[in-house]
């Protein structure tokens, strides 16, 4: 499918009178026909400006939308005709000849939600104009659902493509997901391609343990040929799956933290994102939700080693104590590189206020060190029910944050637009460094078995240099149960008098969920 430049194009730029060095574009439906505007996937071009793709229209019949945003804030739309319908993309990149590269799912099960995936592959490619210059179609009948693939430039201009594919089993109401690997050239053509697919009892396949991937961020082998997928790993949980040039399988892992009880999964495996500090060592920036599902939400940065460990984390450093509040990565590029002392991380809070679920973009500022150096949350009114989609890098010191949103429940019920801010380094509110010291000390904290039956085992790692730290139990009506000292590095606390529920014990800056039964 080839377009030229001029043929069935749409293009709208828009100017801004008297822009300063930051600026808020929003972008949605100029033809108030449909509400739904959503922006999934960006990068940054050889020029500095931002290429992003998204979708608008009716949520199940939304079509392509092509954005290009100029430094001075001044942008281009082009909605996309030529292309089918409800196509939903992760991530694009630059090719070495300037046109840009994408890899779509098609979404065509009126009866699933779109979340499940899309039945059909669409590899695209568009040229600086916006225009679509290929469109190739790639289905796998054994293929279920297609999740939208993660994209890496490789140094042969080639384009690594990995993503998620679900399959049913034969029993019961579950999925199998496991990886699918494409290889494409500059022309949206197919030079290799690889499905995960071991047999659904075979347990000593060496890859069985990655039947629920997800990728988050492909990256080059520091040594090598081949690729490192930040991914959910074997069995669930943040974790790096190891394939070769030729998509051969390697090795897997996942993260873990060593607990005085038990190792521990360090954090969600289908949120967060890294890059390579060393041969042997990632940055991350993700979300950590200690001892179970049910426990709360919170932003942690680490330094993660190629052995599966983590040697060091900090986390706390954004949590508010709020009831029910949740601090979440998005799934696409939640953090931006600039140089070494200028790394952003863009994450959403979910509050549920008078029991309505309630979401709010967040940003913070960090260096390499693991040193938190500000944040912004947006909850002014007209921010309200915004979440942020993907960050990227700007010049020497700034960010494009890209939210989504509107509506709390906007991604159902076709109300969602789209907002792109520029921000600089200087814009950001400083974290006092007595804040940021407390919140590292006083709220590491782990507690087991959750749920519990009779006694609660907190364990802090600093409890012994803190012998004053005090902890709060409370109910969902917010009202205080129990307080207490914590004296030691493990705690026990007997809540065998409070009736079966739900409950939050605060330590600190940190409130996590707990329930007893």
């Amino acid at each position: 499918m080839k377009k030229t430049l001029f043929a069935s194009l749409f293009l709208l730029m828009i100017a801004l009178d008297g822009v300063a060095q930051q600026w808020e574009i929003d972008i949605l439906d100029k033809s108030n026909q449909s509400p739904y505007t959503i922006i999934d996937a960006g990068t940054m071009d050889a020029n500095g400006n931002a290429v992003l793709i998204g979708r608008q229209g009716r949520y199940k019949d939304s079509k392509t939308l092509l954005i290009k945003v100029f430094p001075d804030g001044s942008h281009a739309e082009r909605i996309c005709d030529e292309l089918p319908n409800t196509l939903k993309m992760c991530d694009v990149v630059q090719l070495e000849n300037g046109n840009f590269f994408t890899v779509g799912t098609q979404w065509q099960d009126t009866l699933n939600p779109l979340s499940l995936g899309g039945q059909r592959l669409w590899a695209i490619v568009f040229d600086p104009y916006l225009a679509v210059v290929e469109a190739k179609l790639y289905v796998q009948d054994t293929v279920s659902y297609y999740i939208e693939p993660n994209l890496f430039l490789d140094d042969d201009g080639t384009v690594v493509a990995c993503g998620a594919f679900r399959t049913r089993r034969s029993t019961g109401n579950s999925w199998r997901q496991y990886p699918y690997l494409y290889r494409f050239n500059s022309n949206a053509d197919t030079l290799a391609c690889r499905y995960v697919m071991p047999g659904e009892t075979d347990f000593a396949h060496p890859e069985f343990p990655l039947h629920s991937f997800y990728c988050n961020r492909i990256m080059k082998q520091p040594t090598g040929n081949g690729y490192a997928f930040l991914c959910n790993g074997p069995f669930g949980g943040l974790g790096m799956a190891c394939y070769d040039a030729g998509f051969q399988y390697q090795n897997s892992f996942r993260f873990m933290l060593q607990m005085p009880q038990c190792p521990e999964v360090f954090a969600l495996g289908d949120e967060g994102y890294a890059d390579w500090l060393t041969d042997n060592q990632l940055l991350f920036f993700g979300t950590r939700s200690s001892n179970s599902a049910i426990n709360s939400f919170h932003l942690c940065l680490a330094h993660l080693e190629t052995n599966g460990t983590v040697s060091r984390y900090e986390e706390g450093f954004c949590h508010q104590t709020v009831p029910y509040r949740d601090e979440i990565t998005s799934k696409g590029k939640s953090m931006a590189v600039v140089n070494d002392s200028t790394i952003f991380g863009s994450f959403m809070t979910e509050t549920y206020p008078s029991g309505e679920l309630q979401l709010s973009a967040g940003i913070c500022l960090f260096d390499r060190n693991l040193e938190v150096l500000g944040d912004i949350e947006f909850d002014a009114p007209e921010y309200q029910n915004f979440y942020s989609r993907f960050v990227l890098p700007v010049g020497d010191d700034g960010c494009l944050l890209v939210l989504s949103g509107g509506s709390a429940m906007g991604l159902w019920y076709n109300e969602c637009k789209g907002k792109i801010i520029k921000l600089l380094r200087e814009d950001f509110n400083p974290i006092p460094t007595e804040v940021n010291e407390m919140l590292v000390d006083e709220t590491q904290f782990t507690f087991h078995p959750n749920p519990t039956n009779g006694v609660l085992f907190v364990e802090t790692r600093h409890g012994a240099s803190l012998p004053t730290q005090t902890y709060r139990i409370t109910n969902l009506m917010g009202q205080t149960l129990m307080t207490g000292q914590i004296t030691s590095e493990t705690e026990q606390i007997n809540v065998s008098d409070l009736p079966d529920g739900m409950y939050f014990i605060t330590v600190g800056g940190t409130t996590r969920k707990f329930v007893v039964r």
